[in-house]
């Protein structure tokens, strides 16, 4: 008993859990590749861009909260979409603190052939169950995800909330890296074979 103590006894239950976390963040990772090879934005981008046209006009701040990421990481995100032009940014001028944000004609344009948010298989398999089955399902993800957050108040839960905020930003930018190398890389594909044409 005292070494089962030590070591810690084996939860079937706890690997069942950790291995089905898994297999929806494996999903979502694939699912953000594929959206990022259709429309080249990452999945922080798209609900960003979603929710500012939702929200809009608004602040960088409420747009923050109602896609539950750190003001930093989204201002990351926000700096990338206004590169590509597809929202602005504007301070105000009677308090320089508060920043408003919009979408741009660009943007508009893209979320009117973007793909949802969830991926259209999960959602025609979401459809097909009763009311209080998505009910269900979407109450038990919102707390399996504020149970993950560990939102207690410590000094520890602000660590894991701001590690939960850099991964995402790690991952934007990644996907983000990834996209400008194979676009770069048709850009002088294109240009070699244009060189090549020439008499």
């Amino acid at each position: 008993m005292y070494l089962e103590a030590c070591m810690g006894v084996h939860d079937p239950l706890e690997e069942q859990i950790a291995f089905a976390l898994r297999r929806i963040m494996r999903s979502i990772d694939l699912e953000s590749r594929q959206l990022l090879h259709e429309i080249g934005l990452t999945f922080p981008q798209l609900a960003a861009l979603q929710a500012i046209r939702r929200l809009q006009p608004t602040t960088v701040g409420k747009v923050a909260n109602s896609i539950h990421l750190g003001h930093a990481t989204l201002t990351g995100i926000l700096d990338r979409l206004e590169k590509r032009g597809l929202i602005a940014r504007q301070r105000s001028e009677t308090d320089r603190r508060h920043i408003s944000v919009r979408l741009t004609d660009a943007g508009q344009t893209l979320l009117e052939k973007a793909p949802p948010l969830l991926h259209r298989p999960f959602l025609r398999r979401l459809e097909r169950l009763e009311v209080w089955e998505r009910m269900q399902v979407a109450a038990t993800l919102q707390r399996v995800a504020a149970m993950m957050e560990n939102t207690g108040g410590s000094s520890a839960s602000v660590v894991d909330l701001q590690s939960i905020d850099g991964v995402v930003d790690a991952v934007d930018d990644r996907y983000a890296s990834e996209m400008d190398s194979a676009r770069r890389l048709q850009s002088s594909q294109g240009s070699s074979r244009e060189g090549r044409d020439d008499p």
